[in-house]
């Protein structure tokens, strides 16, 4: 028999649950390769993005402005009273009465006390009688001097007598005068039994109580008499700005402006009144004086402010605020970020900071960017996104 007609033996058939099984197996496999397959893809796309493009760093940044910045020196003052003093009695005597209360304000020629003035009195009533009886007897004599003259012309009389009579009359005029400046040191002192205010300004404690005894020129004031309006603000300058401090003198008025430590009004504004004509050697500052009128009485003697005086103005100052200053061992810098968004290093010198703003010196451009804050996660070159501030809204801010 032919081979290709020899019988088949006959191949094992599946059953109809080992193929159901079998077709879930398969529907499963095809299943799990169908869902880790996008995984596996977008894994491998990121892993390259990454390698691409490595992570920005985020930031904030403020624009370079070049603008007018004034020179200005700040330091600590004391506030000074132009004019002071301790108002104490000429004479002795007893206080008749009081005419000020403390803390009052008073005027150059008011009356504060009043002294017992009797005696005074009775000593210029007595230099007042005393001229008028040399007044009588001067009189007196003058006429016998006119009868004298008459008997020498008629030869009647001597030389010797009219000499001797001229001389009775320039002694009772000697007499007169005397008496006369009698009167005035009686009115002198009379004007002593009322003390008056030598200044305007404000009165502290006064110590005399009617009836108390005083000395004249006693140790202790009766009252002291500051002037408050106007009033020095006296501090100093280091030696290095004299020659600046000068020139800005010659230039015309220089502003102070000084502020209370704590106190929220605005700063008083004064004027430089005068440089001291030598240096401290002990220091080496230069003590200036500066003038305010304190016409409110805002400032008080002896108080201590904070001084701001202006040199000049600087007009085309390059200004950065002054947290986007950093500093290292070379000195200070900036990061500063270029056009592909990264940033560079900028070297600077800070000549002075003003109300959070920092003027320097250095390579920088107005409108160029600086990082005010994230810096801590910088180098030269690493990529960064800018940032709006916390609080912010619309387009990235250009300001810290």
């Amino acid at each position: 028999m032919p081979p290709d007609q020899r019988p088949r033996p006959d191949r094992p058939r599946l059953s109809l649950p080992r193929r159901l099984v079998l077709t879930l197996l398969l529907v499963a496999v095809g299943g799990g390769l169908y869902a880790f397959g996008p995984f596996d893809r977008q894994s491998g796309s990121a892993q390259l993005a990454s390698d691409v493009a490595p992570m920005r760093q985020p930031v904030v940044v403020a624009d370079v402005a070049v603008k007018p910045m004034a020179v200005e020196i700040s330091t600590i003052g004391r506030v000074q009273t132009i004019k002071s003093v301790g108002v104490r009695s000429r004479i002795s005597g007893v206080i008749a009465s009081v005419a000020v209360r403390d803390g009052q304000d008073v005027k150059a020629g008011d009356p504060l006390f009043s002294l017992d003035d009797r005696e005074a009195r009775s000593q210029l009533h007595l230099a007042g009688a005393t001229l008028a009886r040399s007044r009588i007897a001067l009189e007196d004599a003058r006429r016998d001097l006119k009868r004298v003259n008459t008997l020498v012309e008629k030869n009647v009389s001597s030389g010797q007598q009219r000499d001797q009579q001229q001389a009775i009359v320039d002694g009772l005029q000697a007499q007169m005068r005397e008496s006369e400046a009698s009167i005035e040191r009686a009115k002198i002192q009379l004007s002593y039994t009322v003390i008056e205010a030598p200044i305007g300004g404000r009165i502290g404690t006064v110590n005399g109580t009617p009836g108390s005894s005083i000395d004249a020129n006693g140790a202790a004031p009766l009252v002291t008499i500051n002037q408050l309006s106007p009033l020095y603000v006296s501090f100093s300058v280091p030696q290095r700005y004299m020659t600046e401090l000068q020139d800005a003198l010659a230039a015309g008025p220089l502003t102070v402006l000084a502020t209370v430590p704590g106190s929220t009004e605005a700063p008083h504004q004064g004027r430089v009144a005068f440089i001291e004509n030598a240096i401290d050697a002990t220091t080496n500052m230069l003590p200036v004086r500066a003038l305010f009128e304190n016409a409110e009485i805002r400032l008080w003697p002896a108080q201590f402010v904070t001084v701001v005086l202006t040199l000049r103005t600087e007009p085309e100052a390059i200004v950065v605020p002054a947290n986007a200053v950093q500093t290292d061992q070379e000195g200070n810098f900036v990061f500063v970020v270029n056009a592909e968004s990264a940033v560079d290093v900028r070297r600077v010198v800070v000549k002075r900071t003003i109300a959070g703003e920092a003027v320097v010196d250095g390579d920088l451009r107005a409108g160029e960017q600086v990082v005010t804050r994230g810096q801590l996660r910088l180098q030269a070159g690493t990529a960064v996104e800018i940032k709006r501030p916390a609080g912010a809204a619309g387009k990235p801010s250009n300001a810290s």
